[in-house]
């Protein structure tokens, strides 16, 4: 898996750069590493909702320790990938907004709708989605 994970991030991040057909070099933003940041800050979000008691998803709720100490793997990944195509204070800022967006949506999403696993993992997707289409 993590070897798979690996390619898909190399693949993508070699690839950034394509010429045109007159020779000259084009760099261009790739858009899947940011679609991976995006997820990366999803994920780091999930778990630390998923460690506190008032989360319905599992029946128990994950250790905090670990719920933490993902979410700041999980966030400095999503830094890392997104100062591959902006400034490390950009791709902090970056970041942050996605976490202060990504928080209150998960919220209000378990307070008014209560979904299963497999559709609050579509409403991240989707989410991710329609942010990087939108350019954020």
């Amino acid at each position: 898996m993590l070897q798979s994970v690996t390619w898909y991030y190399q693949y993508f991040f070699n690839n950034c750069s394509q010429k045109l057909s007159c020779g000259a070099s084009l760099t261009m933003r790739c858009y899947h590493c940011m679609f991976i940041a995006v997820l990366c800050n999803w994920l780091a979000c999930t778990v630390v909702f998923l460690s506190s008691k008032q989360q319905q998803l599992f029946p128990k709720p994950l250790s905090k320790n670990v719920a933490w100490l993902i979410f700041t793997l999980a966030t400095f990944v999503s830094i890392y990938i997104f100062a591959q195509q902006q400034l490390i204070v950009i791709a902090c800022l970056m970041t942050l907004v996605n976490i202060m967006v990504i928080w209150p949506v998960l919220v209000f999403s378990q307070g008014h709708f209560r979904p299963s696993l497999r559709k609050y993992l579509l409403t991240a997707v989707s989410f991710s989605a329609v942010t990087h289409w939108l350019g954020a």
